[in-house]
């Protein structure tokens, strides 16, 4: 029992030991332990096995606290990246209001062709058991009308020019709204929002840290 705990010990400690090192340590740790052992059998004295239970337990304490900081600090690392990743690739803001909605589900789209960053996917439903109907996409920059013309696939008629900077479109059962925000483009697509309440969606955005949607989580059912 010694031998594995102070294997899971060292194991801990040296995550990628070179071949020879772990031989070399492990047949130590053999030595000792097996060496103990036949001394722990041939003495009727509880000192020795008092000392050799002690150790035991002192070894897997280390190795549990040990194995929990390290867990720790992966997980601490990990949600360090994650902050970084989207503090660089993706616009820090939320509609400031869905009407009747609440978000339940935050995502990202990789970014294409001049688009350096990728796009905020950021999904709405009434509650939180009941599916999404909102989609909302924010990106760092871009055109209304284009990209209004790219989603009926050129249809001058198919989109309604309300402002120079918003651009709306109906398609089988969606309202989908292309509005410039400041400098993002704010793409609001629903199948159950009037059209009073899109255009609130897409009217303004509200300023988030990335650790807002790192720390994100679903509304419990």
């Amino acid at each position: 029992m010694l031998l594995l705990v102070f294997r899971n010990a060292v194991a801990l400690v040296v995550s990628h030991p070179r071949p020879n090192h772990a031989l070399l340590g492990f047949t130590v740790l053999a030595v000792m332990s097996y060496s103990g052992a036949a001394v722990l059998t041939r003495t009727v004295s509880l000192i020795p096995r008092i000392i050799a239970a002690g150790l035991v337990c002192a070894c897997v304490i280390t190795t549990s606290t040990i194995e929990a900081r390290q867990v720790e600090a992966r997980e601490r690392k990990h949600r360090e990246q994650l902050i970084a990743d989207f503090d660089k690739s993706v616009p820090l803001a939320v509609p400031d209001v869905v009407p009747g909605r609440m978000l339940v589900k935050v995502w990202t789209i990789d970014g294409v062709g001049h688009q350096a960053k990728s796009v905020l996917a950021l999904d709405y439903a009434k509650e939180p058991d009941s599916g999404p109907d909102v989609m909302v996409r924010i990106t760092e920059n871009g055109d209304p009308r284009e990209s209004c013309l790219a989603w009926v696939q050129g249809n001058t008629d198919g989109c309604e020019r309300l402002a120079p900077d918003r651009w709306l479109t109906h398609s089988n059962g969606r309202t989908v709204l292309f509005a410039m925000v400041g400098r993002r483009l704010v793409e609001v697509d629903s199948t159950t929002l009037s059209r009073n309440e899109t255009l609130a969606a897409g009217s303004k955005l509200r300023p988030v840290t990335a650790e807002y949607f790192v720390d994100f989580k679903p509304p419990k059912r």
